[in-house]
């Protein structure tokens, strides 16, 4: 009844708005694309603005050709014969069951086969679990090898200077140095979104061209340093001058740095990475230069990070080892995850690394060294990156020879001594490895045995394993020279 009641009764279907003609919809509304005017009233009211021949009232009647009422007879799209006449009542009407079959009408089989009923089929059997041997694990201290939220205990950087030497002072320190370490791996990481590639338009006290971020991570170790209030005295690669800290928030150390080597290699995503040296006064009353102007054995602290796949902070104390620690991101930590590092066994790798564009300027014993190295049916394998702490980095830990010597061009070599070479020697030897100027000033001298006179002085650099470092020196004394670089 209701489905029939609904044919009788539906209104015409409304014309289309895309198809209708002057006469249809479009005679009772202005264009709302903007090609009719709407009248200038002084307020909008439909029914003052417009006529009752554009918008009807409520009470005015619409043609029935556009919106039949209710009472209109739909006319029936389906043949007369297959619906009939509903002025009987419904109950003495009759359906052609070939329309709306009754519920006793049988479906063709063919149309609707009815499903055979399924024979139960047994699940099959599931192979015995054998008991855990062991429960389930409980929270454990975080090691090396661990990246678990089930841990507690966290060897942070913090942790281990305060373990190993109770100095509040030197725990702070390093704390400002591990932030201004994440905060330019962060900046290093994001460089290329927030357009720190490219030049900074300005050369470093050494003359070297300074990049964007060179200059963003010295600001950011000034700053972390000197807010540290442990510090008096400040070098750094990128600063003509030291920096003496006001003696309000100035302490007892004074730190050397390079905040970002290997920058020449940053637009193209290779990595680079931080050095420092950490010293403390041995003097009273105002800090001067003179306060880090001192030999290498004096160090207290050496360390890198280096930005890469990972950013790992590598630190020496003065007689008590190499430790690496990681950046764990999702704690924002440096996590201790190897203490004592040291050189392979004899030697390791054979590996040398040195810029060997500059070969031909060098004295004959790096040159026969080198060849040497080149020579034979097993010959050294060459790696050299342009970022001195990937470079040592990976010399310590696979072994093999860093080589950055002085030549005719650059006499007393291309390293600075106070923030490259004196932090890598120190790290190096407290690793089990050889640190050497090679010949400098007329003989051969041990690195951290120097003495500088200026912040940004230079000296050659010759590091890594034992095996390897007495063959270059050896050389000298093999050929007689005496002033090679002379």
């Amino acid at each position: 009844f209701f489905f029939a009641t609904m044919y009788s009764t539906m209104p015409a279907p409304l014309p289309s708005f895309g198809g209708m003609s002057s006469a249809g919809f479009s005679s009772y509304a202005p264009s709302y694309r903007g090609a009719t005017s709407y009248p200038a009233t002084s307020s909008f009211s439909p029914r003052s603005a417009y006529s009752s021949s554009a918008y009807p009232s409520s009470t005015s009647t619409m043609p029935s050709s556009l919106y039949p009422s209710s009472t209109s007879t739909m006319p029936f799209a389906a043949p007369a014969a297959n619906f009939p006449s509903f002025s009987s009542s419904f109950s003495s009407t009759t359906f052609p069951s070939t329309i709306y079959p009754s519920s006793t009408t049988t479906f063709p089989s063919t149309l609707a086969p009815a499903p055979a009923p399924a024979e139960p089929v047994a699940a099959p059997a599931k192979p015995a679990v054998p008991a855990p041997s062991s429960p389930v694990a409980s929270p454990v201290a975080m090691s090396a090898t661990s990246d678990s939220v089930n841990c507690y205990d966290y060897p942070t950087l913090s942790r281990y200077i305060m373990s190993e030497s109770s100095d509040k002072e030197l725990t702070v320190l390093l704390g400002a140095i591990g932030l201004a370490c994440k905060a330019t791996a962060r900046a290093c990481a994001k460089a290329g979104i927030a357009n720190l590639f490219g030049l900074a338009g300005d050369q470093n006290s050494t003359g070297d061209d300074q990049k964007k971020l060179d200059v963003l991570s010295d600001e950011i170790f000034v700053s972390a340093l000197t807010h540290s209030g442990t510090c008096a005295v400040l070098v750094s690669e990128e600063r003509e001058e030291p920096i003496l800290v006001d003696p309000s928030k100035a302490g007892r150390f004074c730190v050397a740095f390079d905040p970002l080597d290997g920058s020449s290699n940053i637009d193209c995503n290779v990595s680079t990475g931080t050095i420092f040296g950490v010293y403390e006064r041995n003097t009273t009353g105002p800090a001067s230069v003179s306060d880090i102007l001192r030999t290498g054995n004096d160090i207290q602290v050496a360390g890198y990070c280096m930005y890469g796949a990972a950013t790992e902070l590598v630190l020496a104390f003065k007689n008590r080892g190499v430790h690496r620690f990681t950046l764990d991101p999702s704690l924002g930590e440096f996590i201790h995850t190897d203490a004592n590092v040291k050189f392979p066994e004899g030697g390791g790798k054979k590996i040398y690394s040195c810029n060997e564009g500059n070969s031909s300027n060098w004295d004959a014993a790096i040159k026969s060294f080198v060849e040497d190295c080149k020579a034979g049916s097993k010959p050294y394998a060459a790696r050299y990156v342009g970022s001195m702490v990937s470079d040592v980095h990976r010399t310590i830990l696979y072994g093999g020879i860093y080589l950055y010597p002085a030549d005719a061009k650059s006499k007393n070599g291309k390293l600075r001594v106070l923030y490259e070479g004196f932090p890598m020697a120190m790290i190096i030897e407290q690793a089990g490895g050889v640190a050497s100027c090679g010949m400098f000033k007329g003989k051969i001298q041990r690195m951290l045995d120097l003495v500088p006179t200026s912040i940004h002085e230079k000296c050659p650099v010759i590091l890594g394993g034992a095996r390897d470092v007495e063959k270059v020196l050896g050389k000298y004394k093999e050929l007689g020279l005496t002033n090679a670089c002379a």
